[in-house]
């Protein structure tokens, strides 16, 4: 009698070495990622960590608060009471912010994913600043402390030419993010030429995950200010965000901005409004389109459409444009505007029906239907010069009333 004994392949063998040697590996890495992270402490290279961001970044970093971090199998990083300032204008920093924590999933780097946890930005201040020379301070971002200018009389080199890279496809980094959240940020802008500040504070965002070609359930609020007119604004923005950056679409799905606006302009009054529909940007066919579009301030409630093409030239602007019946006079006095006297029950019915053409410096008001009162208007309505204040009028009615 024989006995049989199977016995492995060599490949087969090689295999189990292989995969034995491979869970060695990653032990060993995750044995040294917890001594590092236990024996290492950032916070005592704070000053390498800043001369680094100087020679690679070109940017002033300041790190007041503690460092944070973690190895494997996320790479995690939390930063607190950190400020950033160009080189240019070491001690004027424009963004500060009281805490950012984030971490990243090391294994699928190498295969060009980010897969990260949830995002937190806490208390992020930017200080955008344009001066009398028309110079943002933003614009030197990057920007080395001294630019090196060649001497008298001496020729500027030339540019070296670039290294020949080789066509190869560049594949798109897959992002997969939990979640973003940012609380209590701000943003403030001033322009020292024309006297002109604007601010956005207690700006709150949160998200879903955020996922390529994925819904990404979107929600931000904000207040917001600026000096010329005074002007202050609530507002709220929710929606869900889908986009694909190599088509270059990007779309908003049932998208809802609303809020209240008070100051100057309106001598007192509060204005209460809200905008929705479908948002469409197609960047590789330079077009936008707001479709299902619903506009309401107080008591004027408007439907409509809107599509821009050429938006890497001169955008040109079409769309339709419906307003349903409203008091005009009321709408008027209730946003601070009050008309001049007229007849008992004057400008009570108007409604409009309208479609829009125009681009950045004009806008015309096509195929017009107006309705006030009982009488009936059609025609065009056209600024052909937004600067020069250029009123076109061509309209036909049947009846008016005084």
């Amino acid at each position: 009698m024989f006995e049989y004994r199977h016995k492995d392949s060599p490949m087969k063998a090689f295999g189990k070495i292989l995969g034995l040697f491979i869970l060695g590996l990653l032990l060993i890495i995750v044995a040294l990622g917890f001594a590092l992270t236990h024996l290492f402490d950032p916070n005592d290279y704070k000053d390498e960590i800043r001369q680094l961001a100087r020679d690679k970044a070109n940017v002033e970093l300041t790190l007041n608060g503690d460092i944070g971090w973690s190895l494997f199998p996320w790479l995690g990083l939390e930063l607190h009471d950190a400020h950033v300032a160009t080189l240019t204008a070491p001690d004027q920093p424009f963004a500060d912010v009281q805490m950012l924590g984030l971490s990243v999933r090391v294994l699928p780097l190498l295969r060009r994913q980010v897969q990260m946890s949830d995002i937190r930005v806490e208390g992020l201040n930017l200080a955008l600043h344009r001066d009398e020379n028309g110079h943002g301070n933003w614009e030197d971002i990057g920007k080395p402390a001294v630019a090196t200018t060649a001497a008298p009389g001496e020729p500027t080199p030339a540019p070296a030419p670039d290294a020949p890279k080789a066509d190869r496809p560049s594949q798109p980094i897959r992002l997969d993010i939990d979640s973003l959240t940012v609380n209590n940020a701000r943003v403030d802008y001033s322009d020292a030429r024309k006297g002109r500040t604007f601010t956005a504070e207690s700006i709150q965002l949160s998200t879903g995950p955020i996922r390529e070609a994925s819904d990404i359930p979107i929600k931000l609020t904000a207040f917001l200010s600026t000096n010329q007119p005074v002007v202050r604004a609530k507002t709220e923005l929710v929606g869900e965000l889908r986009m694909d950056r190599v088509l270059k679409r990007y779309q908003f799905e049932d998208m809802r901005l609303s809020g209240e606006v008070a100051g100057e302009p309106l001598q007192g009054k509060t204005v209460t409004f809200s905008a929705q529909g479908q948002l469409l940007v197609d960047l590789a066919a330079n077009i936008a389109e707001w479709n299902s579009l619903k506009v309401s301030a107080n008591q004027l409630r408007a439907l409509g459409e809107l599509r821009a093409r050429d938006l890497d030239k001169t955008p040109q602007i079409s769309g339709g444009l419906s307003i349903a019946q409203l008091d005009l006079r009321t709408f008027f006095e209730n946003i601070g505007q009050p008309l001049p006297a007229m007849s008992e029950g004057a400008l009570s019915k108007v409604e409009m029906v309208t479609r829009l053409a125009g681009t950045p410096t004009s806008l015309a008001l096509e195929n017009l239907n107006l309705k006030v009162d009982d009488s009936t208007f059609t025609g065009r309505i056209a600024v052909d010069d937004f600067a020069k204040q250029a009123l076109r009028v061509q309209l036909k009615g049947d009846t008016f009333d005084t």
